[in-house]
């Protein structure tokens, strides 16, 4: 195994810290029985060949070794090689995502900084290029017996709705067959979700999962995919599983918690999907305005957040007077009362607040908004 790998120059390939001379050693170490020595090279990988969402020259040449050690049956902790293999797989050019910050707009068209802009591409697209030739590897990968590497082959898939036709039979395969592992199968859900965004129809099986019958962490992924799908289209009865599953923000912090990946935060799932399904009946409202009422004030923020997307969705507050529907007037007035919210706005939380409030050109002070609602009054 990796025979080839000291045939590649890395010395004078490239990487977030420079000479990628340092790559062989670490990709030999993951694959290393001895576990300070992988975690010590993981920290190292998760600096040089990725960093921070970003790939650089070498990533693209070290990926047909990471699919080598995952192709092994022998490799110790291989979800972890397929997580990484993800993050290379999802990675974007450095220079693209920060020019704004690190150029002045009229400096954006020099053509040195185009030209390593369009490099640094490059590098993006070579590194996709080459996970993608793993996709026949992960697909196998949905029948490993160890459930933290199904849900990251699952995870890994995702990476490529383009190949969903090539994929997506794997995934439904692996959702008929059952799982008993509750985390791998809300993987499956989730994947499964994820590559039928090109279709624009909920996947059957998303829709499947949403049944009883299921085990909670499968259901409140169904849930949270299948209102992204349904959108305005969604039933109240959806609209107020969305909303209770936010109402109980750590809950679904332990379905994430269940994934091998680092599945980020709730409210990155959590709020997008009541943006999508908006107030409907207004029971989703309620919800959230109970939890609201019940929060301290850092989780208060959550809630406000999840108040205002429901309530507003895309749309900015009107300044107009009777403008305020009566599920907005509702969501804002509960706001204005949560003493929480106002303290952590007026702390350690008032630049999040803040933003909050003006990413719906809502008033910013609690006075502010008292006033803006005693001049308005629900037109529905």
């Amino acid at each position: 195994m990796l025979e080839a790998l000291d045939d590649v120059p890395w010395a004078a390939l490239s990487h977030a810290y420079g000479s990628a001379e340092d790559v062989p050693d670490l990709i030999r170490s993951i694959a290393s029985g001895d576990r300070e020595r992988r975690e010590a090279a993981w920290y190292e990988l998760y600096g040089n060949l990725w960093h921070q969402g970003t790939v650089y020259e070498a990533s693209s040449r070290a990926v047909p070794f990471f699919l080598e050690i995952a192709a092994q049956t022998d490799t110790p902790d291989l979800h972890e090689v397929i997580v990484y293999l993800a993050c290379l797989a999802r990675g974007s050019s450095y220079l693209d995502v920060h020019r704004h910050l690190i150029y002045p707009s009229t400096d954006q068209n020099i053509p040195e900084v185009k030209t390593q802009i369009a490099r640094e591409l490059e590098w993006v697209r070579n590194v996709r290029e080459e996970a993608c030739k793993g996709l026949p590897l992960f697909n196998r990968l949905l029948d490993h017996h160890d459930p933290r590497v199904r849900s990251a082959a699952c995870h890994m898939l995702t990476c490529f709705p383009e190949k969903s036709p090539t994929i997506a039979p794997h995934l439904r395969r692996l959702f008929e067959r059952g799982d008993e592992d509750a985390g791998a199968r809300a993987a499956c859900v989730h994947a499964i979700g994820a590559i039928g965004w090109p279709a624009g129809t909920c996947p059957e099986q998303v829709r499947d999962a949403l049944d009883d019958a299921e085990p909670p962490a499968v259901r409140a992924v169904a849930t949270i995919m299948a209102a992204l799908f349904e959108r305005a289209d969604a039933s109240n009865e959806l609209r107020a599983d969305v909303a209770e599953l936010a109402a109980d923000y750590t809950r679904f912090e332990g379905v994430l918690r269940l994934f091998p990946w680092d599945a980020g935060n709730p409210e990155e799932y959590l709020g997008p999907a009541l943006v999508a399904i908006g107030a409907g009946d207004g029971k989703a409202i309620e919800l959230l305005a109970d939890a609201l009422r019940r929060a301290d004030p850092v989780m208060s923020q959550y809630y406000v957040d999840f108040l205002c997307g429901v309530a507003f969705q895309s749309e900015k507050a009107s300044d107009a007077p009777a403008a305020l529907t009566s599920h907005q007037l509702r969501a804002l007035t509960e706001i204005a009362r949560s003493d929480a919210f106002w303290r952590w706005a007026a702390g350690s939380g008032r630049y999040l607040a803040a933003e909050t409030l003006k990413g719906y050109d809502l008033p910013m002070t609690r006075e502010a908004l008292w006033t803006y609602l005693q001049r308005n009054v629900p037109s529905n």
